[in-house]
């Protein structure tokens, strides 16, 4: 299952709370606003996109991780199907499964 990407969770976020602030007239829905804006704007105007896109075109094949030149820890030596890459503000967001159904998250900051 692929994830709904962040432009669209921090866009749905930032227009429900601005509609609850508005009709109950509480301050902390809008700065939740805020900080979902700030967010959705910093993902939208990234440098990281470019990387982003080139990555995706790995997405749901085998791909094998090195973190410092070492395989990650509790891997086992496993290979990794590459299942999302997301980008949320300056951070690259990669999904892995293993042959076994195991989850791994891999933030590139």
């Amino acid at each position: 299952m692929r994830s709904l990407p962040a432009r669209i969770v921090f866009l749905l976020f930032a227009a429900v709370s601005a509609t609850l602030g508005a009709l109950t007239a509480r301050p902390i829905l809008f700065v939740v606003t805020a900080m979902a804006l700030f967010l959705l704007a910093t993902s939208l105007f990234t440098s990281r996109l470019p990387l982003t896109r080139a990555l995706g075109r790995f997405r749901k094949q085998a791909v094998e991780v090195r973190l410092w030149g070492g395989l990650p820890p509790d891997s086992g030596g496993a290979t990794f199907v590459l299942t999302d890459v997301n980008v949320i503000s300056a951070g690259i967001h990669l999904f892995f499964t293993t042959p076994d159904g195991r989850g791994m998250h891999l933030k590139v900051a």
